[in-house]
């Protein structure tokens, strides 16, 4: 709906020539960078590998399909153009104004909801959160803490928004690397040392996620001498450190 929109848009004699075509301009050039350009085949004439190589700083984008939003941004421009080239014809009449508002505004919301009714576009359902996770002290460290873990972690973090070692980025910071790595022995002096140091209250091993990992093995694990207490809650093992 909103494509059809900004090609009425396009040729809506309302607005003045330059800006049309200069949004049409913008939102092709933007949706051909945003493809970004490959190493071998057609794909390494693609004209982002221009800027890529010749303008200071642009090999910092790491996403180039973020700049598809631009492209997004100049078509509801021109889809605004074109809602407005359907009044105008509607114009004096004042039943079928409000009706072609209410329509044109439905449409739209309908196509940008994302998801449509029964099998073609279902809505995804988030991994539900384990039962006792809420309501730990805090600061804590769930793990195991590959990337996909972390994500689950700061979802179901939205339950009260704990103060948590988890993260997720595309850039790890050197203190986060140096922590996780003392991690692995878990729960050994030299780990329950460092999240003291840190201020960690709970340490949170989500068994359903262990298998492959170091802490597989937690069973096996003995706590003598750490000041760390151990307890079941469902599918979580939580240690609690004092």
């Amino acid at each position: 709906m909103v494509l059809l929109l900004a090609i009425a848009g396009a040729f809506w004699s309302g607005w003045p020539r330059p800006l049309r075509l200069g949004l049409l301009a913008a939102a092709a050039a933007f949706a051909l960078l945003s493809l970004g350009f490959e190493t071998s085949g057609l794909g390494r004439f693609l004209p982002y590998r221009a800027l890529y190589e010749l303008v200071p700083g642009w090999s910092s984008v790491r996403v180039p399909t973020r700049l598809h939003t631009f492209t997004t941004l100049a078509l509801a421009l021109l889809a605004a153009g074109g809602a407005a080239s359907v009044l105008a014809r509607v114009r004096g009449r004042r039943g079928l104004t409000a009706v072609a508002c209410v329509l044109l505004v439905a449409a739209v919301l309908a196509e940008g909801a994302g998801f449509g009714p029964g099998r073609w576009y279902p809505h995804p359902e988030a991994p539900p959160a384990p039962a006792g996770l809420a309501g730990l002290a805090d600061p804590l460290l769930s793990l195991p803490v590959a990337a996909a873990d972390n994500r689950r972690y700061l979802l179901w973090s939205t339950d009260g928004f704990p103060r948590m070692v988890n993260g997720r980025s595309s850039i790890t910071p050197a203190r986060t690397t140096s922590l996780l790595a003392d991690m692995t022995g878990f729960p050994d002096a030299a780990s329950v040392d460092a999240l003291r140091r840190l201020g960690v209250r709970t340490v949170v091993l989500h068994t359903d996620r262990l298998a492959g990992t170091p802490w597989a093995v937690w069973r096996e694990r003995s706590l003598d001498g750490l000041g760390v207490k151990r307890r079941l809650a469902g599918r979580l093992v939580v240690y609690e450190i004092s």
